[in-house]
């Protein structure tokens, strides 16, 4: 069996509505790996995802992994998320402009501050073992500035 396409790709987002259903989008490395696929609209894929670390190593995911008290917490999927925002210059003007930042959000470094303050939390990787921190990033955060992109016809 000849895979469609076979490589690494990149989660840009994830949805849950009432109108498109359960989504998700990936950026791949290069325009040429879109040729394979871009005849197979409406066709099933079987599909098996790795998470990879930085390093090229497969991202355990079983229950042990998981820091315990002595050990250093890492960031999982929302720290993710919110250090990919922190990189994206739309986030920027909503910090900017809806979030009243006035022009400080205008760099990742800046943008990372800005989600510290709006969640209360000192590191995003408070977002992934604190469910209140969780909770300020979703009410302060995230529902709002995909509200802002929906809002301005802005996909990433």
């Amino acid at each position: 069996m000849t895979p469609t396409f076979q490589g690494e790709v990149l989660m840009r987002r994830w949805s849950d509505s009432s109108t498109q259903g359960v989504q998700v989008t990936f950026a791949l490395p290069d325009a040429s790996d879109l040729e394979p696929l871009k005849a197979k609209t409406g066709k099933r894929f079987a599909c098996v995802l790795v998470e990879i670390a930085d390093d090229e190593t497969p991202v355990s995911t079983a229950a042990t992994d998981i820091p315990d008290s002595g050990n250093p917490k890492k960031g999982g999927e929302w720290a993710k998320l919110a250090g990919m925002w922190c990189a994206d210059p739309d986030f920027w003007t909503w910090l900017n402009y809806e979030r009243g930042f006035g022009g400080r959000a205008s760099s990742p470094d800046a943008a990372a501050i800005a989600v510290k303050e709006l969640c209360g939390i000192a590191s995003r990787v408070e977002l992934d073992h604190d469910a209140a921190a969780l909770r300020r990033f979703n009410e302060n955060v995230r529902r709002p500035f995909m509200k802002f992109m929906q809002a301005r016809g802005i996909r990433k």
